[in-house]
């Protein structure tokens, strides 16, 4: 459940939460490009916030809105570099 990490310090959540993705989904990258996958997140993330019913501060929103527009910007010096940033994948653990 999402709410387990809440009340986690940041670095604890973060290690629980891709436990629990490697439990889930086991081991390797499943998605697209990392950095794609985060953008998607950060449109998930607006979303959420749109949907809670005005409980989120103008801070949190900018805040959100701001993490779009710089990932935004890291996938495009990305491509610009010519980094490939499709066909992303991870190998398993112990590949």
């Amino acid at each position: 459940m999402a709410s387990e990490y809440i009340d986690m310090e940041e670095a604890e959540a973060i290690a629980a939460k891709f436990a629990a993705g490697r439990e889930r989904y086991g081991n390797g990258w499943k998605g697209e490009h990392p950095l794609i996958e985060a953008h998607a997140e950060v449109l998930d993330l607006l979303v959420y916030l749109k949907l809670s019913g005005g409980l989120v501060s103008d801070m949190t929103r900018n805040f959100a809105s701001a993490a779009r527009w710089a990932l935004k910007m890291d996938i495009e010096a990305a491509r610009k570099a010519g980094v490939d940033l499709t066909g992303f994948g991870l190998p398993a653990e112990g590949e």
